[in-house]
């Protein structure tokens, strides 16, 4: 059974589908293209042509060294049912979340401000690239649109409207990630004016200290995740408690399968990061000094890493290969159906941190919430749901204002017809834009 293409598979066979292309042309053009839609190192676009070559949804044209790929009827017709049925999962991959959500273990005010600042000018930098690409889309001079048009320009005006869609998003994404950055500093300012930033949280009595901890390494978003939420239980997790309250709580900000959280575990004990209390079986995980250690360098030296990795946004970009309008339909109401319950469960998530009840908080110093402490703890996990809210609101608007442009079109210039392929002969060389 063939496996289901993935977005980089999508976008890689989309882009050839509009042009016969060699590895070095379509890296050029990936790179202000689909890059925006879904990163990828250069290096590794030339694997994935390669692979899908294997599956025979390309071909090498076998007239010139190095290779130049077209992409064949049985990879029109994998795009096509790619498209068609695609299901992407709504989850919000953003590392500046989970960062956030434990910036009570940061060494300083002046560092939580810091790294917020980087991450805002890394997503103005972003934004202002989408925003040449989405333009270059709109006045047809990007490689995404410029040939189609001229070859069909039925088709080229449901390949340009998809592509804007899909830009659309992902300047929406951009905008919101600025906003909801300058808004945490703002309300980090306010609180700011209370006091230092209080020592961070200690472990809890009878776990190791950072003697027997390993060289201290960068910690992944789900590793900080769960160092996090298991530091915030005084009296450890077990490995189903902690798969209980990660699904409840931190599963929206950095989604994971829940088979996938114990090996986590197991790997930052290995670590020194958490200790089994070995009064009990299963384990019981408590965070070590060590553990909190690597978590406050975690957070005070998070790097700004501002890419939008959405599949739905590459399945958008190359909505003119599916079957039908329907079928277009049917794949943003799905998607906005997926929406709506991620809305309802992080305003849960919102509710039972602004009402104590959410294992996310720290407990609370002497049963005080108002002490500075249990305050700040607060307020990072209040910014971090807010900051996926506030995405989960923008999606759900973008898949109706999507829904209403392509039922514009749908009317204007009646059913979908699939694009035609591009010249198998030579082609000559497009000169490949390049946004400043």
């Amino acid at each position: 059974m063939v496996k289901p293409l993935s977005s980089i598979e999508i976008a890689v066979l989309g882009l050839i589908s509009g042009k016969t292309m060699g590895g070095s042309e379509l890296q050029a053009i990936y790179q202000v293209t689909n890059n925006v839609v879904w990163p990828s190192r250069r290096s590794g676009l030339w694997e994935v042509a390669a692979r899908l070559a294997d599956l025979k949804y390309l071909v090498d044209r076998g007239d010139r060294h190095p290779q130049r790929w077209s992409i064949t009827d049985h990879g029109i017709e994998a795009l096509s049912n790619a498209v068609s049925t695609a299901n992407p999962k709504p989850a919000v991959r953003f590392p500046i979340f989970v960062i956030c959500a434990y910036l009570e273990y940061a060494r300083d005010w002046d560092t939580v401000e810091e790294v917020l600042r980087a991450h805002k000018a890394a997503w103005e930098n972003v934004l202002v690239t989408e925003r040449e690409v989405l333009d270059n889309i709109v006045t047809a001079r990007s490689p995404l649109v410029r040939a189609r048009l001229d070859r069909s320009p039925h088709s080229g005006r449901a390949s340009q409207l998809v592509k804007k869609l899909a830009l659309q998003g992902q300047v929406g994404i951009a905008s919101n990630m600025i906003d909801w950055a300058a808004e945490s500093l703002h309300r980090i300012a306010e609180l700011r004016v209370h006091g230092e930033l209080p020592s961070r949280p200690a472990a809890p009595d009878g776990t190791l200290e950072a003697q027997m901890a390993k060289p201290a390494a960068r910690l992944s978003p789900i590793q900080i995740a769960v160092l996090g939420l298991i530091g915030a239980q005084p009296m450890g997790m077990s490995g189903s408690d902690l798969k209980r309250h990660y699904r409840a709580t931190s599963a929206r900000l950095w989604p994971s399968e829940d088979h996938g959280l114990y090996p986590v575990a197991a790997r930052l004990s290995e670590h020194g990061y958490l200790h089994d209390r070995g009064d009990r079986h299963p384990a019981r995980f408590c965070i070590t000094g060590a553990g909190i250690k690597a978590l406050s360098e975690a957070v005070s030296h998070a790097r700004p890493e501002p890419a939008v990795r959405f599949p739905i946004f590459v399945a958008c970009a190359y909505f003119e290969y599916a079957r039908d309008w329907a079928s277009v339909e049917r794949v943003l109401l799905n998607h906005r159906a997926a929406w709506l319950d991620v809305l309802a469960g992080e305003e849960q998530v919102l509710d039972d941190i602004a009402t104590g009840r959410s294992p996310l908080l720290l407990p609370p110093q002497n049963h005080d919430p108002e002490a500075l402490t249990a305050r700040v703890d607060t307020l990072a996990k209040t910014l971090a749901i807010r900051g996926e809210i506030a995405i989960a609101k923008f999606m759900i608007g973008w898949v109706e204002q999507s829904l209403g442009a392509i039922a514009g079109l749908r009317d204007d210039m009646g059913e979908l017809t699939r694009p035609p392929l591009p010249d198998q002969g030579d082609t000559p060389e497009e000169p490949v834009f390049q946004p400043s």
